[in-house]
């Protein structure tokens, strides 16, 4: 049975990976290559962020 709270180590990794996701995002943001139209992830990790708060 797979528990429904994740684990510390499953919340750190799923962190991590938005913290690197975000951080290529606003590299590319800087440098104009980022197609903000079709970007999604956007919404997602402000409702990420808020849920965690």
């Amino acid at each position: 049975m797979v528990p429904l709270i994740p684990s510390l180590q499953e919340r750190l990794n799923r962190v991590r990976i938005i913290q690197e996701r975000t951080a290529k995002r606003n590299k590319m943001l800087r440098e104009g290559l980022w197609n903000t139209e079709e970007d999604e992830t956007i919404e997602v990790n402000l409702l990420l962020s808020t849920e965690q708060s």
